[in-house]
């Protein structure tokens, strides 16, 4: 309690988390390219490769002179925007002089409240008209989640005679993730920048040749010895001293990460939010897997148990497994994971599974084996299940540039168990009904410039800047392991997040694929196919699973967030901060003869699309009580069967986190 520092805010408040990097970075104008090398990292509480690279300046950086300004994953409109005067009202209340050059003193409000706009000021240089100072704030009113306040502050000095270049950015946030007078987070980064140098013509000191010679537009490397500095290497090196709260922070904070309360609080958080607790050298969930439930299974019951850190920091294991009440089978799954290299990453997986097929592909898409299952089924709509016995081996291999290739032999058994075709009814193929497939798997992937948030063994992309494709490409092994199928498979995607301020962003993905070969229906193209009220970014939502099968197709996803949108024009919206957004997705599918013969017959659940074109349009609400969002879907074409209406419209549900 002696560190409770009520000074410097407004209310009290305890630093928890404190992180100090020093680099040297580099920046060529054309074309564009920068380099940062931290040579540096101080960190209480986490010691994180991935953590220091963000709280670098490469990824921190704000450009005042844009038009736009990014503020967590929104854009805010610049008060020195070519477009300003359309947003913001501006007065010049003073001038003052300083060390005898003239400076305007600028303030401006935003036009409306309801909008991503900033209010404050800043000074102007006379005649030159550059900024030697800004402030910049952001207020609650601002539909952003979370946010009590926000405040952004840049200063510049001269370097010669007419350069102005930033000096100083500090950005402080207030984050309260419930009631107004609950525990709240405050964030802080300050970013100062000296011994600067401007139109250099010689490669600079200390800059290797590899890395000037790197075509990348951006590279962040982290020395080797950055995490072990010395507190005299601090000392000598720091641009500023550090405060007396800071300094008393660095002297308690082994005690305070090491309390008994702080670790159960900050492991408790962690299992709600990831679904994950360490115990010991394993770890145990995610939770929300461990209860589901199917007409078939009944009460399903699952456990997973895995490896961390602690027992091994390049080898992973983890495995589940789940019983269902009603068919009273043991499923499961073994699995391991050899870290080869980190940075860039490679590894070796094995893999070993025995349960139920439950359509879950992305890693963010709503599967069957969790909580969700025992939402609301849509009416009338037979559970299809089908087990796979799997085993595969996999190497994956990253390079810099964004470059990856995962490659894989595989072998997988199917047993239809409910609502799907059998055996007997493949008695024509040969070797007559048989549901086992041995295939070579190979992808690559190209996603310049990605961002990672990474620990030892897993990572959460973080996106990137410029679209992303895959190649897939599959080959059936016929011979080989019982593999009964010879086959190619091709798969290509394009996509991308695009930000479109003022007009909120836009997601999309292009598609197509294509299989060369006469196979039964689980080693054809299925459309992905929803069959709960929960709404499912990566499927037809008035689609059933199996619905349609294709050898070939094409396709694309898009959705518009708008942000307030028509909303704002609600009474109260800028208390509720209910946000729009409309979306559509386009599946254009057929069959070879040999494939229709084969896998379109009488009692079949699934048929194929003719070449004609599946088409869904969305709308709603979304961050209905800063957690839930409401999905309208209309079904366009191919027009449902009169007895299919539950096809044609649904309301849908699902909950997100975001800004």
């Amino acid at each position: 309690m002696n560190n409770i520092d009520t000074v410097s805010e407004e209310k009290p408040i305890l630093p928890i988390y404190l992180v100090e990097t020093l680099s040297d970075y580099y920046v060529e104008q054309d074309p564009l390219r920068t380099r940062e090398v931290i040579k540096a990292n101080k960190s209480i509480g986490i010691q994180n490769e991935s953590v220091s690279k963000f709280l670098g300046g490469t990824y921190q950086n704000i450009n005042i002179y844009k038009n736009f300004i990014p503020v967590f994953d929104k854009d805010f409109v610049s008060p020195i925007s070519d477009d300003g005067d359309l947003y913001y009202s501006y007065k010049v209340p003073d001038t003052q002089y300083i060390a005898g050059k003239r400076y305007f003193h600028l303030v401006f409000q935003p036009k409306r409240k309801v909008g991503n706009v900033f209010h404050g000021d800043a000074w102007i240089a006379d005649s030159s008209f550059a900024v030697q100072k800004m402030n910049l704030q952001v207020t609650e009113e601002t539909n952003l989640n979370f946010i009590e306040r926000i405040s952004l502050v840049q200063e510049y000095q001269l370097v010669g005679d007419s350069i102005w270049f930033l000096s100083k950015d500090k950005f402080v946030t207030n984050i309260k993730l419930t009631g107004k007078n609950n525990l709240s987070f405050i964030g802080r980064k300050t970013a100062t920048y000296s011994n600067i140098r401007v139109d250099q013509q010689q490669p600079p000191p200390g800059m290797g040749a590899k890395l000037l010679s790197d075509k990348r537009a951006e590279i962040i490397e982290v020395s080797d010895s950055a995490m072990e500095r010395s507190d005299d290497f601090w000392l000598k090196n720091r641009h500023e001293v550090l405060n007396v709260n800071e300094r008393n922070f660095y002297k308690m904070a082994d005690t305070l990460l090491t309390l008994p309360a702080f670790e159960q609080y900050s492991e408790w958080l962690k299992f709600i939010g990831t679904g994950y607790r360490l115990v010991g050298n394993y770890e145990i969930g995610p939770w929300m897997n461990w209860v589901s439930g199917n007409t078939h299974e009944g009460f399903r019951m699952r456990f997973d148990l895995g490896t961390n850190y602690r027992f091994n920091k390049n080898i992973y294991l983890s495995s589940y497994v789940a019983y269902g009440t009603k068919d009273q089978k043991f499923k499961g799954k073994l699995e391991s994971l050899f870290m080869l290299g980190k940075n860039p990453r490679s590894s070796i997986r094995l893999l070993y599974k025995d349960d139920i097929d439950y359509g879950q592909t992305y890693y963010d898409e709503v599967g069957y084996d969790n909580l969700f299952a025992l939402a609301v089924r849509k009416n009338a709509v037979p559970i299809k299940l089908i087990q796979i016995q799997e085993q595969k081996i996999e190497y994956f291999k990253e390079w810099k540039a964004g470059f990856s290739l995962t490659s894989s032999l595989q072998r997988e058994h199917y047993t239809p168990i409910l609502n799907l075709p059998d055996k007997a009814d493949f008695s024509n193929t040969d070797p007559p009904g048989n549901f086992t497939d041995t295939k070579f798997n190979l992808k690559l992937r190209f996603a310049y410039l990605e961002r990672f948030l990474q620990d030892d063994f897993f990572r959460t992309s973080l996106g990137s800047d410029y679209p992303v494709v895959e190649l897939n490409f599959t080959m059936g092994l016929k011979g080989l392991l019982g593999g009964g199928y010879r086959y190619t498979k091709l798969r290509f995607s394009l996509s991308d997040y695009l930000k479109l301020p003022p007009l909120g962003n836009l997601y999309y993905n292009f598609y197509a694929g294509k299989v060369y070969g006469t196979v039964p229906y689980m080693l054809l193209n299925i459309a992905p196919g929803n069959e709960i009220y929960y709404y499912n970014k990566y499927a037809f939502n008035l689609m059933n699973r199996y619905e349609y099968v294709f050898d070939q197709y094409g396709g694309f996803n898009i959705e518009h967030n708008i942000g307030a949108g028509l909303l704002r024009f609600l009474p109260k919206n800028n208390k509720l901060k209910w946000r729009q957004f409309w979306n559509a997705k386009l599946l254009w599918g057929s069959l070879s003869t040999a494939n229709s013969k084969l896998n379109i017959q009488s009692g079949f659940p699934f048929t194929t699309l003719n070449n004609t074109t599946y088409i869904e349009l969305g709308t709603g609400v979304d961050n209905i009580l800063r957690f839930f969002r409401v999905d309208l879907v209309w079904r366009v074409s191919p027009q449902p069967q009169p007895v299919e209406q539950y096809k044609r419209f649904g309301v849908f549900g699902s909950f997100r986190f975001s800004f």
